[in-house]
């Protein structure tokens, strides 16, 4: 059996599986090239939610700070986030 890891995904602000076959992180709902299973296993654990302790309190701190946040906040940490990634208009 392969062994997939957990991590946190900084962008998303969540914990996500990193596939133990090709490296993919399950955050994307891609998968890696030339992955023997299109990275279903890892997405499998990804979907049970059993992810460390630690990954899981890191995520109810990020989720409690966003909420604290105003709008405008919130479209600032987004701009910063993707800059660069979409492009310009």
């Amino acid at each position: 059996m392969v062994a997939h890891s957990w991590s946190f995904c900084s962008t998303c602000r969540c914990a996500m599986v990193h596939c133990g076959h090709c490296g993919n992180n399950c955050c994307n709902a891609g998968s890696g090239d030339n992955c023997p299973d299109k990275c279903e296993s890892a997405y499998a654990l990804q979907a049970t939610g059993a992810a460390p302790e630690e990954l899981k309190e890191r995520e109810r701190v990020e989720r409690a700070a966003w909420k604290a946040m105003t709008p405008e906040q919130r479209d600032a940490v987004i701009n910063k986030r993707f800059d660069g990634v979409l492009g310009s208009d």
